[in-house]
């Protein structure tokens, strides 16, 4: 279903971030296989979190919890 929509999308001289969270397969076939050429686009790979997991489950907003920022400012740097 991804793949459609991120081969539509065309916008000239914009950064492409491919955040992938916990992948269950290698990430550059991830990338492959959406069509997204790994050159032009940054790939994040964010580890399995049992806060994200525990915010789900808590219906807390996982931005509200340092633990989950901390992950997302460190991927992000």
């Amino acid at each position: 279903m991804l793949k459609p929509a991120v081969e539509s999308f065309q916008e000239p001289n914009i950064a492409q971030k491919v955040i992938l969270i916990d992948p269950p397969v290698d990430p550059m076939r991830m990338v492959q296989d959406l069509s997204i050429d790994p050159l032009l686009a940054k790939v994040i790979v964010l580890p399995r979190s049992q806060h994200i997991r525990a915010c789900s489950l808590n219906r807390v907003k996982p931005f509200e919890s340092k633990e989950v920022a901390d992950i997302f400012e460190e991927a992000f740097r």
